[in-house]
C-alpha cells in the first residue's frame, strides 16, 4: 500500500497527559499535523518526541515512540498503550494484535512491527507485570 493509502487508512492515536486522542477515521495528516490541530504547532513540536502514539489498521494496534535513526522505538509506555486498546474498546473498534515499534523500510506501508502479540496476550502480559508476577 503507497503511504497516501496507508495515511487515509489508518486511524491516528497518542497518548496525553489527560489521556488517549484518538483521530477520525480517514485523517490522511500525519501525527505532527494533527497535533497541532489540537495543541498549536509549537506545543506540539515540543510534544511529539515524547509522547507513545501509533495508529490502528486492520485490527492491529502499533505504538511506537520516536528514536535515533529512521526507526521508531518500541521502548513505549505499556500502560497507555493499555489506555489506547480501552480507549479503541469504547469506540466499538475491534484490535486483535497489538505490534510494538516500527522498522523503517521504504515506502511500502504498513511498516513492519519490531514486536507483536495477541491484545489478550498483551493485557495478560501487562496486568501480571503490574501485579507483580
Amino acid at each position: 500500500m503507497t503511504m497516501q493509502e496507508f495515511h487515509t487508512r489508518r486511524r491516528m492515536w497518542a497518548a496525553t497527559n489527560h489521556g488517549v486522542l484518538i483521530a477520525a477515521e480517514g485523517d490522511p495528516r500525519t501525527h505532527i499535523e494533527w497535533l497541532s490541530g489540537h495543541f498549536g504547532s509549537e506545543a506540539a513540536l515540543k510534544f511529539f518526541p515524547q509522547t507513545t502514539r501509533g495508529y490502528v489498521l486492520d485490527g492491529r494496534l502499533v505504538a511506537y515512540r520516536p528514536s535515533n535513526g529512521d526507526d521508531f522505538s518500541r521502548w513505549v509506555d505499556k500502560a497507555e498503550v493499555l489506555k489506547a486498546l480501552d480507549e479503541f474498546a469504547k469506540l466499538g473498534v475491534e484490535i486483535h494484535t497489538v505490534g510494538l515499534g516500527v522498522r523503517a523500510s521504504g515506502t511500502e506501508q504498513p511498516w513492519p512491527t519490531v514486536a507483536e502479540a495477541s491484545a489478550d496476550k498483551f493485557r495478560l502480559s501487562e496486568s501480571r507485570h503490574k501485579d507483580g508476577k
